[in-house]
């Protein structure tokens, strides 16, 4: 946090002190905890394999905006696999496909997703609430509800070019599934339990993404990846089995 120098004084040596950093981020990692073995997988934000996606949304790498703003098409595009941000308006979602490293003859304890995340609002706007849900293998574990598009100062992963005037950071959710319920921040949101998501050795395991349509705050997100946000990683995944 800070460094430190020594030059030439009038008299003698003199130490010279100064930031070494202009911000510091903690990240209180308060989700339930369990023992046991631990596997953990980061996934990109653009390597979903199903989306529906609406204006307004968008979606870029960490060297450009892949097409242009507000086309849905561009979420087609190859290149996509290397993004780092994408953005979408209320009623979309993105799905992704997350390692299953349950073994036969190993229980699956617990399961923690994590994620950077704000709303997406026309423009920006700091207060724009948006109620995020997260399913796994077709079951909704519960929603988180981002206060807003935040815009305040730059991400501290922001490559420079980035638009000022778009999302420039998240709030990272902890999302956590056992057989005592699913879990977001540390706080039960839900009765949704392991045993509901059906997760089986050798099976696909399914996490959307989403903002209903009839959600009571329709704000969308925006989803900050590898080299976006406040923290340089993906869609993390860990998984505790015994």
């Amino acid at each position: 946090m800070i460094e430190i120098v020594t030059s030439s004084g009038t008299r003698g040596t003199q130490k010279i002190c100064m930031l070494a950093t202009d911000k510091v981020i903690i990240d209180f990692k308060n989700q339930p905890h369990s023992t046991g073995r631990m596997e953990s997988a980061e996934i990109a934000v653009g390597n979903y394999v199903d989306y529906d996606v609406r204006p307004t949304c968008g979606i870029a790498t960490r060297e450009k905006v892949i097409g242009k703003f507000d086309d849905p098409s561009c979420f087609s595009f190859p290149e996509r696999t290397n993004a780092g941000i994408l953005w979408l308006g209320g009623g979309g979602y993105v799905e992704y496909l997350i390692p299953n490293y349950q073994t036969e003859g190993e229980k699956l304890i617990e399961l923690q997703v994590s994620a950077e995340i704000a709303s997406e609002a026309p423009g920006y706007a700091a207060y724009y609430p948006s109620d995020v849900y997260f399913s796994i293998n077709g079951k909704v574990v519960g929603f988180y509800t981002s206060k807003g598009e935040f815009n305040d100062r730059s991400g501290t992963c922001n490559p420079p070019w980035w638009y000022g005037n778009l999302g420039q950071y998240g709030k990272k959710v902890h999302i956590a599934v056992n057989e005592g319920g699913s879990y977001i921040g540390g706080i039960k949101v839900s009765n949704t339990t392991l045993s509901d998501l059906d997760i089986q050795p050798a099976k696909q395991i399914r996490l959307r993404i989403f903002v209903p349509e009839n959600a009571e705050h329709c704000g969308g997100f925006t989803l900050f990846g590898k080299g976006f946000g406040d923290y340089d990683e993906g869609i993390v995944c860990n998984y505790i089995c015994k």
